[in-house]
């Protein structure tokens, strides 16, 4: 049986507004400039939108990031936050899911966008 403690704190947890929160919180620890390099990987990605004429994935713009020697983020969810913040700025919209090809993403379904 749950302790009024437990019952709370799924309550909680399982409020929309305290998820929303969460996750702004997340988006904003990753945007710190410690070490995720969070402006040179939005300016990178804004570049790469700019110039690129097919669709694309998150995928795409961290291998062509990564290819290019920049510092790599020790955060990696520093890039959630940029397609975040670029879906925001109306610069891409998202056209569907596609599997994700690393063995690591283990096929699941990744966002597939396109520059508006």
């Amino acid at each position: 049986m749950a302790t009024l403690l437990e019952i709370r704190f799924r309550t909680f947890t399982n409020n929309p507004n305290v998820q929303k929160m969460k996750k702004n919180e997340a988006i904003e620890a990753v945007k710190q400039p410690k070490q995720n390099y969070y402006l040179e990987c939005f300016q990178f990605a804004k570049h790469f939108i700019r110039y690129r004429k097919q669709d694309f994935t998150s995928e795409d713009v961290i291998d062509h990031y990564n290819a290019t020697k920049n510092k790599i983020p020790t955060e990696p969810r520093v890039w959630g936050a940029i397609f975040n913040e670029l879906q925001k700025l109306g610069l891409i919209e998202q056209v569907g899911f596609v599997p994700y090809r690393k063995a690591s993403g283990h096929g699941k379904p990744t966002r597939l966008w396109k520059k508006k």
